[in-house]
């Protein structure tokens, strides 16, 4: 069913933007790993801090507006579907009524 799968989309949607909003910037803040000796470098965690803080606004920021983009298209796409989906109620709801108009002076002319 379309409407199902473009809730389910939209739900998926959500999702990715739950995660570019609040978990890449959480986890864009935490400390790097210890070095191999059990130990912080502070020079080389400042910069790697630094480094993987701008990757993960990256990626956020690149994941987004694929989502965004992705979800102006299934707008679009509903968009044509409703308008095609009025259309076709439009003519059957006509060919109904012509039908019953002939039904109507059919019966009429047999009188």
């Amino acid at each position: 069913d379309i409407n199902l799968a473009a809730r389910d989309f939209q739900s998926f949607v959500k999702d990715i933007m739950e995660i570019t909003d609040k978990t890449l910037p959480e986890a864009a803040a935490l400390p790097p790993l210890l070095t191999n000796d059990g130990e912080f470098d502070d020079v080389r965690m400042a910069a790697s801090s630094s480094h993987r803080r701008r990757h993960y606004e990256m990626a956020a920021k690149t994941l987004k507006m694929k989502v965004e983009v992705k979800m102006e298209e299934l707008k679009k796409v509903m968009k044509v579907r409703a308008d095609v989906l009025k259309d076709l109620t439009s003519r059957r709801e006509r060919l109904l009524k012509n039908n019953i108009k002939g039904e109507i002076n059919g019966v009429e002319n047999r009188h």
